[in-house]
């Protein structure tokens, strides 16, 4: 198990059109998503001994618009992201909408928890 390279393989799931961190970055450009760790961070999974839980949280920025064109970008990139995960097996729960501060401005944001079991070993 290495914990970097399954954060960016996740990074690289729910890509899409977006730009995503794998990584919370000293500058952000958004639209874009910026993956952290999430709590607990790791956690025996349910094959005791064989797996582990591991949850991240992706914060996901709308870029500088009207308050509707953000939202309605928003919802589009929560959709996309949502999709990948689905595909790929992870589990996720999607928080309300916030405002988000960086580079001195604010940005409608979400937070989506993301959670995927990994297997030792592999």
């Amino acid at each position: 198990m290495n914990l970097k390279a399954e954060r960016q393989q996740l990074a690289d799931i729910i890509s899409g059109t977006y730009k995503v961190y794998a990584h919370i970055p000293e500058r952000v450009s958004p639209p874009a998503i910026a993956i952290s760790t999430g709590s607990p961070y790791v956690v025996p999974g349910t094959l005791y001994g064989d797996s582990v839980k591991v949850k991240w949280e992706a914060t996901i920025l709308a870029g500088k618009a009207t308050n509707e064109v953000s939202t309605d970008q928003l919802d589009n990139m929560i959709f996309d992201v949502v999709m990948n995960l689905m595909l790929n097996g992870y589990a996720f729960e999607v928080s309300e909408h916030k405002v988000y501060q960086s580079n001195n401005a604010d940005y409608l944001a979400v937070d989506v928890g993301i959670t995927k079991e990994i297997r030792l070993g592999e």
